[in-house]
């Protein structure tokens, strides 16, 4: 009988494996498993049965001279440990990953699984029957569902990579949690979940992340959480984290997060003076978070500000320009929507860029103002107490408008530089 060498865990494995595999470099877990049959799915699981088994047997046998043998004793054999194993799709043999294998899990000691890829759609129930739970650099191709457990060790789920929705529903851990550097490309849900000890998602990235009905019983990390579609409530949540951690720059992102989520909910046919309130709130600086954005309203609106007052002085005709005012008020205010909706990174440099497009014109235009000297009176906020001029009714529209614009400039401002 011919033995072959594993690549990949330096195992000898034999014939009939290898009539298994199919493959002389790899053994049967860590060779492909694509289009696999029942045969080879059971000759898989019942290496898994057998690992799992000597590591309790040795546990069992050698436990109460553990300390005795200390200089001798190796700690990874005691320890439930899978390194870059490919578990295959289930297919017709396997409904979820708690099937027998997992059920004699020996509570003291820790499951580690390392550098592996699973394959398909994974219940994972029964890993809670170890001592601690450790994911580490793993790969899951389908859904991942933890549900109904209690996880009484540490449970880290650290540098995975998951590609389908993922739940956790009714899980309490009650040691540390961890999912730094993971990502997902779809959802990540904590449904109905009580964290007892620590948790930590730092660095994380999800296309979305949802808490619903989740509680943090010790202090939470979410620093450099990066995620593209969010809730109220868990925007809520996160923000309430980094207040209670004095992070205010971090707790005002997730503010602004926030009301963006209340602005999708409000309806204009239901609660039309709200719903304006927080249009104009977030179109004039992404809910105080935004001084550029501010700051761009400002000087546009001015400009387009100057240039009217200039017409009107000219010619007293309001028929005659209210096109040009229709026209020239409606573009900024489409240029100005459309560029908050760009990706972030590309906001502040448009917003700079179109204001020094609008200077170009402006100052190049028959006002002649190219020292932005009438562009300064204009946007004094005083100077209609320094002028003897009448207010008209142009004059106190643009005024509140500016008062406002520039109370969200200074509010954006002090966000990101007060402290609490």
């Amino acid at each position: 009988m011919k033995e072959n060498i594993c690549k990949c865990c330096v195992k000898k494995f034999d014939d009939e494996e290898y009539i298994h595999t199919k493959d002389m470099d790899r053994c049967i877990l860590h060779c492909s498993k694509d289009n696999w049959t029942i045969e080879q799915m059971k000759y898989f699981w019942n290496c898994i049965s057998e690992m799992i088994f000597k590591v309790s047997e040795n546990y069992e046998k050698y436990k109460d001279t553990l300390d005795e043998v200390k200089e001798d004793y190796n700690y990874e054999m005691y320890k439930y440990q899978f390194s870059n194993i490919i578990f295959p799709k289930f297919g017709e043999y396997f409904i979820s990953f708690n099937q027998i294998p997992f059920e004699g899990l020996n509570k003291n000691l820790d499951i580690i699984f390392n550098d592996c890829i699973f394959s398909d759609s994974t219940s994972f129930d029964l890993i809670h029957n170890a001592k601690n739970v450790n994911f580490q650099n793993c790969k899951f191709e389908g859904q991942v569902v933890f549900t109904d457990v209690k996880f009484s060790g540490n449970f880290l789920f650290e540098n995975c990579k998951l590609n389908e929705e993922s739940l956790f529903k009714s899980v309490i851990f009650e040691g540390i949690t961890s999912f730094i550097h993971s990502s997902s490309k779809s959802s990540f849900k904590l449904q109905h979940c009580r964290f007892n000890d620590s948790c930590l998602l730092n660095l994380t990235k999800f296309d979305t992340f949802l808490l619903d009905n989740t509680y943090f019983r010790k202090e939470s990390n979410f620093l450099n959480m990066n995620v593209i579609s969010i809730n109220r409530e868990t925007a809520r949540i996160i923000k309430d984290s980094f207040e209670h951690q004095n992070n205010i720059i971090e707790a005002n992102r997730f503010y602004a997060l926030e009301m963006i989520e209340r602005e999708k909910e409000l309806k204009f046919y239901k609660e039309p003076f709200e719903w304006l309130v927080f249009k104009i709130h977030g179109l004039s600086s992404n809910h105080s978070q935004n001084w550029i954005l501010a700051l761009f309203w400002i000087i546009n609106i001015t400009f387009l500000a100057n240039y009217f007052t200039y017409e009107f002085s000219c010619d007293n005709s309001v028929q005659k320009y209210l096109d040009r005012i229709l026209f020239f008020s409606g573009s900024l205010t489409l240029i100005g929507y459309g560029i908050t909706k760009l990706k972030e990174k590309y906001i502040n440099i448009s917003l700079v860029l179109f204001t020094l497009f609008s200077y170009f014109i402006y100052s190049s235009s028959y006002i002649d103002d190219g020292n932005l000297k009438e562009f300064s009176n204009m946007i004094n906020p005083f100077s209609i107490m320094t002028e003897a001029s009448d207010l008209g009714f142009f004059t106190l529209l643009y005024k509140i408008t500016i008062a406002y614009l520039i109370y969200q400039l200074i509010i954006s401002i002090r966000q990101n530089t007060r402290r609490k």
